[in-house]
C-alpha cells in the first residue's frame, strides 16, 4: 500500500515531530547523560541540539519554538 503525501503534510509531520523531541530535550529527567556524564559538557550539547532543532523547525514552519 503507498501512501501518497503532498509537501505541506510532509512539513507538518516534521514539524510536529520537532516540536514533541524539542520538548522533551527540554525536560532535564529525560536528558541527564545524554551525550556525557559531565554535566556542562552534556548541558552544552543538548543547548546546541535544540539550537539546531529550532533552526530547521522555523524552516518547515512559520511558528517558533519556545
Amino acid at each position: 500500500m503507498v501512501i501518497n503525501i503532498d509537501d505541506e503534510v510532509a512539513d507538518q509531520i516534521v514539524c510536529e515531530n520537532i516540536k514533541q523531541s524539542y520538548k522533551i530535550l527540554s525536560d532535564p529527567k529525560f536528558c541527564e547523560g545524554m551525550y556525557s556524564i559531565n554535566e556542562s559538557e552534556n548541558f552544552l550539547e543538548i543547548t546546541l541540539l535544540k539550537d539546531a532543532m529550532k533552526r530547521v523547525f522555523e524552516y518547515y514552519s512559520i511558528e517558533t519554538l519556545d
